[in-house]
């Protein structure tokens, strides 16, 4: 059984071609974490854009 300590922090719900859809639960709780994520993310080398909707985490 997964714990805090070993949850993982995104579950790929879909892949196709380009486009990755990843599941972030603490984006629901956690609104100083949405930003700092997205930037990360979007500086990542082949991240064309992001999108971070976090009613649906």
């Amino acid at each position: 059984m997964a714990t805090a300590k070993t949850a993982p922090i995104a579950e790929v719900m879909h892949l196709t071609g380009d486009r990755l859809r990843l599941r972030i639960q603490q984006l629901k709780t956690d609104a100083a974490f949405r930003d700092p994520l997205s930037a990360y993310l979007k500086a990542l080398q082949g991240i064309k854009s992001v999108h971070v909707n976090p009613l649906a985490a």
